[in-house]
């Protein structure tokens, strides 16, 4: 057996530095994604107990479902002005919402449209984001379901303590009441 001459060691080396850097940008790459996944974490709804069983978000009084009428309205553009297209103010028609509130954070809503009866489907997850005397404000981020288009939306609600009714407001949207109708 010969022995390896320094040279050919050094010339079977030079490859390794593009080995150091392909494994430095995998790196980066892992710590970015990481950092995203810990981002999206904070509306994750797997809060679970030692014990492995889930740690309830929201107590079993203030979760059920509840239900509201969105009242009519203007749609407004990013500055909060009437929405014009064509000369023609976009009007958005009323719409009941029936919300499931769970304990664990989960959130269910189904949209009916009063004057034509379309249903919307969404499914989605709340956070606990204030807690006082009178009120539980709770963000809520939801996805349509079984659909292939992306209809995200957002919610804030805020429970009253002393009843069983809520106030819902969304993005460039009117604020409406809701009411507990079942635990």
């Amino acid at each position: 057996m010969e022995e390896n001459d320094p040279e050919q060691l050094q010339e079977e080396k030079k490859p390794s530095h593009l080995l150091g850097y392909s494994l430095l940008a995998l790196c980066i790459v892992l710590i970015a994604f990481e950092l995203r996944l810990q981002d999206n974490s904070k509306f994750e709804s797997n809060h679970v107990l030692e014990q492995g069983l889930p740690k309830p978000i929201l107590s079993e009084y203030y979760s059920g479902t509840y239900k509201g009428m969105q009242a009519s309205y203007t749609m407004k553009n990013k500055y909060g002005d009437d929405l014009v297209v064509n000369g023609n103010r976009i009007i958005v028609p009323s719409v009941d919402h029936t919300l499931k509130l769970n304990t664990d954070g989960s959130i269910t809503l189904v949209q009916t449209e009063t004057s034509g009866g379309q249903a919307y489907y969404y499914g989605g997850i709340f956070e606990k984001v204030s807690e006082s005397e009178d009120f539980i404000e709770l963000e809520c981020r939801l996805s349509e379901k079984g659909t292939n288009r992306a209809s995200d939306i957002s919610y804030h609600i805020q429970l009253e303590k002393r009843g069983h009714s809520a106030t819902c407001t969304g993005e460039n949207q009117p604020g409406f009441y809701l009411t507990k109708i079942r635990d």
